[in-house]
């Protein structure tokens, strides 16, 4: 048991330090305002959207980059539900809705369908359920005109609306610390596609992934690995509180895991050697604390977990604190004990539920 206490926390304690030193490293973007020339193409995949799409829209007429430069491609993949209706208003020269014909389905579909009728020379997604703020497309502009990346990353936050929501926010933290920290250190293993934007240049280059039917989504991290590798230091993160983009949050444990599940269950498609050493550590650090916690149950020697534990929560804790106070969100450490005391059991029973039960999204049945 003392060999596992010692590696599991020694390795743990390496990685987040690595993901702490990088995200210390990425100074913070303030775009400088010129003159645009761009082209974004906002794709944006639907389905029963019907009562967030509407605030996104809105949200992407109020940019503070010029109307002309800005084209929105909804893409609704057979929606139930009145989302069609919501978006129909919005029609312009520079506002289309596509829909999936018969027998097309999922996102990487729509991604596709929106990719491939963009007149845009950045393509920017997002998902439908996002709120965006004004600055959100002319600071990515800046940032492509400034250093021209491969793909670029920028963040995701939560919107939180109750206890429950605070927690799951602290978590999403985690994440972006997590995804931006490692780009700064060159072993990217992260993305999210709610924000995630590339020249439309290269996307033949990586078409094939979006025909991919095995693996029914993923389109955001597989992408990064794939142009990872054409691309060696042409992944970037824009850390940037005026790029962000803030996601509507599961309101329910249920929903909350389902969503977990979905996540975690790509991992078995991974063949990143980053991704797939990161995944490991972190989850034989939470392995080992379950272990450990039942072996003192047995055995009365909490030591091992309690060792565990507090070198967990205290290289945890500094990470933390410096992302969300990027953010402006420190309010939310107050949680910390709490998500902390049994994030650990969280992970272990996603893990085995993501590689062993069936998924769903939208009441559609997802299978890998």
């Amino acid at each position: 048991m003392i060999w596992t206490t010692l590696i599991a926390g020694g390795l743990y304690l390496v990685i987040i330090s690595l993901f702490l030193f990088g995200w210390e490293k990425i100074k913070a973007y303030s775009p400088i305002p010129h003159q645009f020339h761009s082209v974004i193409s906002v794709i944006i995949p639907m389905r029963n959207e019907e009562t967030n799409i509407k605030r996104l829209l809105l949200d992407l007429l109020k940019q503070n980059y010029p109307s002309k430069l800005i084209e929105v491609i909804v893409i609704d993949d057979h929606s139930t539900d009145n989302s069609l209706s919501e978006v129909k208003p919005f029609f312009s020269e520079n506002f289309h809705l596509f829909s999936l014909s018969k027998g097309l389905t999922g996102k990487k579909a729509a991604l596709t369908l929106g990719i491939e009728n963009a007149r845009g020379g950045i393509i920017l997604t997002t998902d439908a359920d996002c709120r965006v703020p004004e600055t959100w497309l002319s600071t990515i502009a800046c940032y492509f005109d400034d250093y021209s990346p491969s793909l670029l990353l920028s963040p995701v936050c939560g919107i939180s609306h109750s206890f429950f929501g605070d927690m799951q926010a602290l978590e999403i933290y985690s994440l972006q610390g997590s995804t931006a920290g490692a780009v700064a250190i060159r072993h990217p293993i992260m993305s999210n596609g709610a924000n995630l934007a590339f020249p439309k240049k290269i996307y033949h280059e990586f078409r094939y992934l979006y025909e991919e039917s095995k693996i029914q989504s993923g389109d955001d991290i597989f992408l990064l690995h794939e142009l990872k590798c054409k691309y060696p230091g042409g992944i970037h993160y824009l850390k940037s509180k005026q790029a962000a983009v803030y996601t509507e949050l599961p309101s329910n444990p249920n929903s909350f895991f389902r969503q977990r599940k979905r996540w975690t269950s790509k991992a078995k498609f991974y063949t990143d050697a980053d991704t797939i050493v990161t995944a490991v550590i972190v989850l034989g650090m939470n392995v080992a604390l379950f272990s450990t916690i039942i072996y003192g149950m047995f055995s009365g020697n909490i030591f091992p977990f309690m060792t565990l534990f507090i070198t967990k929560s205290f290289i945890d804790f500094i990470f933390l604190t410096r992302v969300t106070s990027f953010f402006g969100q420190k309010r939310l450490l107050w949680l910390f004990p709490i998500v902390q005391s049994f994030y650990f059991l969280y992970v272990c029973l996603t893990v085995f539920s993501a590689f062993f039960t069936s998924n769903s999204w939208k009441e559609r049945s997802i299978k890998y």
